[in-house]
């Protein structure tokens, strides 16, 4: 089984756009910081299409519940204060997500 390492400098996000409105997800948002200020969906494209190392974070800061929409019948909800990793390697797209916040 073939192993992706990510390096730390990878994972340092350090461009933050607001998004108050549905938004498909594009090749350009590689390391950004997604903040939902809105009740709303993000759309993930097919496998493939964001490209092996693709990473952003999604935060939701909007009060309500955020939706990542994925390939498929694939969808990840958001409560208020969760943060997700959209992450694209080896021809795999991976969500992770949590609600522990480190530095606010």
């Amino acid at each position: 089984m073939a192993q992706t390492q990510i390096q730390l400098s990878q994972l340092a996000f350090s461009i933050e756009v607001t998004k108050s409105s549905d938004y498909t997800i594009a090749v350009t948002d590689a390391g950004k910081r997604l903040v939902a200020t809105a009740a709303l969906t993000f759309t993930v494209p097919s496998v493939g299409t964001l490209g092996n190392g693709f990473a952003i974070d999604i935060v939701n800061d909007s009060g309500g519940t955020v939706t990542i929409n994925g390939p498929g019948a694939t969808n990840v909800s958001m409560a208020d204060g969760e943060v997700a990793t959209l992450l694209e390697t080896n021809g795999k797209q991976r969500v992770a997500k949590g609600s522990t916040t480190i530095v606010s």
